[in-house]
Parts: C-alpha cells; sequence; structure tokens
C-alpha cells in the first residue's frame, strides 16, 4: 500500500493507474481511502461485479455507480476521485471518473461526515479499509502513476486525466558541489540507487551549502502538458538541533527553491514540487526539464 501525508484540506483529487489481477469480496476492494491522522474520513471501493461505491467513515454507503464496463480485472484502468468531507457538499466536489469517464457524481447535498467528525482530510491512502484506517481491506494489484491535488492554490486544482509519471535518475555532479561524498570523489554514482542506499550518501554542513545533479532525459513527449516537477530528497541530520532543508531547481542559470523541510536523524523523504520552470515561471517542457539540475539546500 501507499500512504501519503498530505496538508490539511476539506477536498481532494486522487488519480492512480491501478491492475487489479484479483478483487476481495464481502465489503469490497479498496482503491482509494481518505485519512485524518489514524482516523478514516471516506473511502472508495470497487464491489466486484462492476460498480464502484464512495463510503464514508462508518462504512456507509453514499453512492454507487452504475455498471462500468470500461473497467476490467486483468489490465490497466485509470482511476481518479473526488472527495469533499462536508455536512453539505457543493456540486460536483464528489466524483469518480474510470479512463476518463464520470461514472459518479454525487448531489450537492450530500452530508458525507460521519456524526460529529472532524472534515479535514491530512493523508491518502492506495487501498481500502474497514473501519481503521490502518487496516487495508484491498486487493491484489500494480499501482502506478499516482498524483494528489487540491481544489485550491495555483494550478492545477483538478483532475489530470490519464497521466505518465516518469522517474528521472542522476547521471553526473551538477553546478553546485558543496557536499562531501561518503565514498569516492563523485556524489551522482552514489545517489542513483532506488530504494536508497543509506550507507551512502553526501553530506552537507553548514546554511546554503547546495549540491545539484544531472539527471536522466524524459521519455519522448508529444503534445502533452508537463504538470510538474516533483524532487524526492532522502534526508537525515546525525546531530541535536535543528537542520533544515529545500529542494533545488536549477535551469539556465536561474535558481528555483521549494518548501523547506525539517529534518529528523531517521531518514524521510523530503519532497518538493516545481511546478514551473524557474527560468521561464510558465509551464516546463521536455527541453528545459532535460536541461535542468535539481538538488537540496541547507537553510
Amino acid at each position: 500500500y501507499v500512504l501519503r501525508s498530505i496538508p490539511t484540506t476539506t477536498t481532494v483529487i486522487v488519480g492512480a493507474a491501478i491492475y487489479l489481477w484479483s478483487t476481495t469480496t464481502g465489503s469490497g476492494t479498496g482503491i482509494f481511502a481518505l485519512a485524518n491522522g489514524s482516523s478514516l474520513m471516506a473511502r472508495l471501493i470497487y464491489n466486484g461485479t462492476g460498480r464502484f461505491s464512495i463510503l464514508n467513515s462508518s462504512n456507509t454507503i453514499l453512492g454507487t455507480s452504475d455498471n462500468v464496463t470500461t473497467f476490467n480485472t486483468g489490465v490497466w484502468n485509470y482511476i481518479e476521485w473526488k472527495m469533499q468531507v462536508a455536512d453539505s457538499i457543493t456540486a460536483n466536489s464528489c466524483v469518480v471518473r474510470v479512463n476518463g469517464v464520470e461514472v459518479l457524481n454525487l448531489p450537492a447535498g450530500t452530508d458525507t461526515r460521519y456524526s460529529t467528525q472532524d472534515t479535514t482530510i491530512t493523508g491518502v491512502r492506495i487501498g481500502g479499509y474497514t473501519s481503521s484506517i490502518n487496516n487495508i481491506y484491498g486487493a491484489n494489484a500494480y499501482t502506478d502513476d499516482f498524483y494528489i491535488c487540491s481544489v485550491t492554490g495555483s494550478s492545477p486544482t483538478d483532475f489530470l486525466g490519464d497521466i505518465r509519471v516518469d522517474t528521472l535518475l542522476p547521471t553526473a555532479d551538477g553546478t553546485y558541489n558543496d557536499g562531501v561524498p561518503s565514498t569516492g570523489t563523485d556524489s551522482w554514482s552514489i545517489l542513483d540507487t532506488v530504494p536508497p542506499v543509506y550507507t551512502q550518501y553526501v553530506s552537507l554542513t553548514n546554511t546554503g551549502e547546495k549540491e545539484s545533479l544531472q539527471f536522466g532525459n524524459l521519455s519522448p513527449i508529444t503534445s502533452q502538458t508537463i504538470y510538474g516537477i516533483q524532487v524526492d530528497m532522502a534526508s537525515s541530520k546525525s546531530d541535536a538541533g535543528t537542520k533544515i532543508v529545500a529542494p533545488l531547481a536549477l535551469s539556465n542559470a536561474v535558481l528555483g527553491e521549494g518548501a523547506n523541510s525539517t529534518l529528523a536523524t531517521s531518514y524521510f523523504f523530503a519532497t518538493g514540487i516545481f511546478a514551473t520552470d524557474p527560468n521561464t515561471s510558465t509551464a516546463w517542457d521536455e527541453s528545459g526539464v532535460n536541461a535542468a539540475e535539481f538538488g537540496i539546500v541547507i537553510k
């Protein structure tokens, strides 16, 4: 399963390519679930007979789709869900789409909140639940091309459709080389493994120090939108005191920095999203991504 913490919100959009090669029976196959801390807020299930249902935290069914003839097990499908938790939802705020087609839309005024439960969402998980956010009630499945969107702030704030997520790994050191590799002289060659090898690392110490890397090229893109670049930094600190890092993007000598993350003594992924190219302040294009460097800065 995948569990992702998100900034507090009352409405979230989530999408993923999902390949179900078997399903559960009884309460249905869990596709997505929303959480507030350890509390279940809502979930989306596939009932095994071609229909999708939205449930609140007490497992009350809020709505069920008609038979979705375009959805089949044993093949890839792209499933998207927009969900608002409220006493009375607004129009088009609780919607399910399968392979780009809307299959369920709860009517305005529906109460999706259970009793006096909080309405805020702080986490998204692929996989469903029984009565607890910690109990998976899911399926045998593969998942790919996962995204989460807010409905407020800068674009995108709505469904993205059937998207592709490319993973790019370091191929060379970049412009900024303030870090000290744990072995050898090249930073990139010890940072290009998935999952990370935590005994191999690049150490930075002082505020303002930066490490940037060149990455492999995107797979060729034809007439498609690049919605953003997410920089994932497996990071930790090794001593007492506060240490803060931020992701960086270097495009045509223009430096952009993402949101700060406070480090802990155990590794975690500090992430940052660059929705636009720092050099142009507009959406990324393929050549811009391929030429850019990405990395980390000590704040």
